[in-house]
């Protein structure tokens, strides 16, 4: 793909997501990963009015619920970052992502999560997957 088709498809990913000078996304609440992803993942988000924040996070799988901690930018459609302290494995996972509010539709967290995993040599540093999850919201909070 070229770099035009990439700008062309750019522009297309920012039409779709235009929102209005009064709309505000916020990450706080109740989220799930959308439907098509192959791990089902629920998280709660509180924000604080600094634009820090703190949840739970769970993945189908676990039978354990992990602590999550993070920060928001003061923006319309803020970036995020947000840290999951794991319980069951020595890896970490990592997500960053946009808060878009797709015209007529619930807000959307779109996100790139990394996986760090653990390794006792220095030459094994870079063990780390990244994938795009993306999660819809189920409630504000």
């Amino acid at each position: 793909m070229g770099l035009g088709a990439v700008s062309g498809v750019t522009l297309l990913l920012l039409g779709f997501f235009a929102v209005s000078a009064s709309a505000v996304c916020r990450v706080s609440g109740l989220w799930e990963t959308i439907k098509n992803s192959s791990r089902l993942t629920k998280m709660t988000i509180d924000l604080n009015n600094d634009g820090l924040f703190n949840g739970t996070y769970w993945e189908a799988g676990a039978s354990i619920q992990s602590n999550l901690t993070g920060y928001q930018q003061d923006e319309e459609l803020p970036t995020f970052g947000f840290t999951v302290k794991s319980v069951n494995s020595a890896n970490t996972i990592v997500y960053v992502g946009h808060c878009y509010l797709p015209p007529g539709g619930e807000d959307i967290l779109i996100t790139t999560r990394i996986v760090k995993e653990h390794s006792l040599n220095p030459t094994d540093f870079r063990k780390m997957k990244a994938n795009q999850v993306n999660f819809t919201r189920i409630s504000v909070v």
